[in-house]
């Protein structure tokens, strides 16, 4: 006997049977996105029977109608009673990778990509490769395009046959006349070469060069990564005799959106062509050749002519250059990023910044004092403030090559002149890094170079920085200890709870907010405005004892402030030492008699928070 829940099920399923032919456009597109719901109450045979005719149907509707069936139609598989009826699903995926909007094609292709994945290598003898014939021979261009996407599909699971019959037809869509035809056989290249035979690969090297020269930038453009996958597949040989001349090639473009793709793909071309490269001697040779080919393709793509390649290139100078020997590095790629340090463009020395010292590791400690440590220094006097806050940015990686004795004599001026720079923004972003410089300098000499600058913030004229500045002196916290607070951070709060500035009252008060409670709170006084707080360890979640008894006599000073917003925030951040301390002692009685005068104050604010700390004893 069914529920009543599942006749509710049925009811829904019914409404949205009836959704699919609504006039509405939002309601159509709702019901194409349950069809799996739709076909599980259909069942197998009316799902087969009626819903997929339905939907070959439906592929005449609105664009955005029919971008959510060639979403959903893959997941109809299932639903259809078994892989032997999968097929049933080529009629409109047919329409579908013939559809006239690119968005549409490439869903389409990845639902013919789950039926594929369904059938038998005898079904898709049956079905697919029809079907490819039948769209490569037609006259709108869509149907040859999408003819060439589905070859890379079905290649892996039909015949040697059959592979040779649609390789033929790709080599006749590679030159078709149309440029997207052509762009869709580039592209489906990598998949092909993956599950072709090695004689089959010497073939398809042939398709490579002539679209590697085709008159369409973007059809060239995806000739790189199937490069790459070409050469994962080739012997050493066969990669320098073919692949390494079309990079070459390439490297030259006249595009420079060519060149640009070529620099965010040359270490993955890298990395293919050294597989293989340890087999024997003579393969260590074509190896070594290519390296030094590839080599100076990126010397130049490093010094193009335009700066969106340059910054391309030097957005991958680390990974690229751990496939490089470290001498050509030095001769070449060093003296090169040396000139780009001083480029025209903003962008490009940003990005020249963040990458120089992740060459640390390839170069050894002796040459990235000698190299790169200038260069890093030339940076950081940069007129340009993403370019100093990038090379702060990644220290990491400079660090744990040459040690913090020798960055901190060669960069900390730098960093210290960046942290008072007169942009606040630039500021913010120093205050942000400083928990990471903290760490990687050491207690002592950050302690020597940076606290008193850290104090500095808290008393900053924009509130930005003042909030910015308390959270920093809680994450410093975590990092160095609580005796290092007490030792470096509450004498100052002391001295700066008489400053006659109000709001650098008010700074001490939420950096003693913020280390009595380490929980995601809002800054008292700042209103509803949350300042989110990195999680720390479970050792330091919770202020200690010692260190509450330190910060709450400051906190209590200001309780007689003559600005009632201070008065406020004493009233608020009073909460946190009440759950820290023990019942017993004298501190808690201390703030009671001081949230009891305030519970009379003349601020009604004051009056109300006071009162509500006091509530929560």
């Amino acid at each position: 006997m069914a529920s009543a829940g599942d006749g509710d099920d049925l009811y829904q399923v019914a409404i949205l049977v009836d959704q699919l032919k609504h006039d509405d456009v939002q309601l159509r597109i709702n019901a194409f996105n349950n069809l799996e719901r739709i076909a599980s109450a259909l069942g197998h045979e009316r799902t087969r029977d009626e819903l997929v005719p339905f939907i070959a149907d439906s592929i005449e509707d609105e664009d955005a109608v029919i971008s959510v069936i060639a979403d959903k139609l893959g997941g109809l598989t299932a639903y259809l009673g078994g892989a032997e009826n999968v097929h049933v699903l080529i009629r409109p995926l047919e329409l579908l990778v013939c559809g006239e909007e690119s968005h549409i094609r490439d869903r389409a292709l990845k639902s013919a990509e789950d039926v594929v994945s369904r059938m038998s290598e005898e079904q898709v003898m049956r079905h697919f490769v029809p079907l490819i014939q039948k769209l490569s021979s037609k006259d709108w261009y869509t149907a040859r395009s999408g003819a060439a996407s589905l070859i890379a599909l079905v290649f892996g699971r039909i015949t040697d046959r059959a592979r040779s019959d649609l390789l033929s037809t790709l080599g006749k869509l590679s030159s078709d006349d149309t440029a997207a035809v052509r762009k869709a056989v580039a592209k489906s290249l990598p998949s092909i070469v993956r599950s072709a035979s090695p004689s089959v690969r010497m073939d398809m090297l042939e398709l490579l060069k002539v679209l590697a020269k085709d008159e369409q930038d973007s059809i060239r453009i995806q000739i790189i990564p199937a490069s790459a996958v070409f050469a994962s597949t080739l012997t050493m040989e066969q990669k320098a005799n073919n692949i390494v001349t079309t990079i070459v090639s390439l490297a030259s473009d006249r595009a420079w959106r060519v060149r640009w793709s070529l620099c965010h793909h040359l270490k993955d071309i890298f990395a293919a062509m050294q597989e293989g490269s340890s087999s024997s001697a003579g393969t260590s040779t074509h190896f070594s050749s290519i390296v030094n080919t590839l080599a100076n393709v990126f010397e130049n793509l490093l010094n193009d002519p335009e700066p969106e390649v340059r910054a391309a290139g030097g957005m991958h100078v680390s990974a690229v250059c751990k496939f490089i020997p470290k001498a050509i590095i030095t001769s070449k790629i060093v003296p090169t990023l040396q000139r780009l340090a001083a480029d025209n463009s903003d962008f490009v020395r940003a990005v020249i910044a963040s990458e120089v010292s992740q060459l640390s590791p390839s170069l050894g400690k002796e040459d990235t004092v000698k190299l790169l440590l200038p260069l890093l220094l030339s940076l950081l006097r940069d007129d340009g403030s993403d370019v100093r806050l990038n090379v702060i940015s990644n220290l990491d990686g400079i660090n744990a090559t040459i040690g913090v004795e020798l960055l901190s004599q060669s960069l900390l001026p730098a960093i210290v002149s960046l942290a008072q720079d007169p942009k606040w923004r630039v500021r913010l972003a120093v205050i942000e890094l400083t928990p990471m410089i903290g760490q990687q300098l050491g207690a002592d000499i950050f302690t020597n170079n940076l606290v008193t600058i850290c104090i500095g913030w808290l008393s900053d004229t924009v509130y930005s920085i003042r909030k910015a500045g308390a959270l920093n002196i809680r994450k410093l916290n975590d990092i160095f200890g609580e005796e290092w607070t007490a030792k470096q951070i509450v004498p100052k709060l002391e001295k700066m709870q008489s400053n006659t500035v109000h709001y650098h009252r008010m700074a001490c008060l939420h950096a003693a907010q913020v280390l009595l409670d380490r929980s995601e709170v809002p800054l008292a006084g700042s209103g509803k405005t949350k300042v989110a707080v990195p999680a720390v360890s479970e050792t330091t979640a919770t202020c200690s004892v010692t260190l509450c008894r330190l910060l709450v006599p400051i906190v209590l000073q200001l309780a007689r402030d003559q600005v009632a917003n201070v008065r406020m925030t004493v009233s608020k951040i009073l909460r946190y030492p009440l759950t820290l301390l023990p019942g017993t002692d004298p501190l808690r009685a201390e703030i009671m008699t001081t949230l009891k005068g305030l519970g009379s104050d003349t601020d009604r604010d004051v009056r109300y928070y006071a009162t509500l700390t006091a509530s929560l004893k």
